[in-house]
């Protein structure tokens, strides 16, 4: 759920910036690749937590 969210933040914010930026001005390639890293991130935290919340629980089974 979280994820999706993220995502749809994400396309949001893409296509405001598509939208404000000038014809020929490379903002867009940096504020995709920003938004490509930034949900690389927020995917990234989501498994280490979910890795360590199974790990925590089988330990204390």
């Amino acid at each position: 759920m979280r994820e999706s969210t993220v995502f749809s933040v994400a396309c949001s914010i893409e296509l405001e910036v598509r939208w404000q930026s000038p014809p020929g001005d490379d903002s867009v390639d940096r504020a995709r690749f920003a938004l490509v890293v930034l949900v690389v991130l927020v995917v990234l935290v989501v498994l280490v937590v979910r890795l360590h919340d199974k790990a925590s629980w089988s330990i204390e089974k």
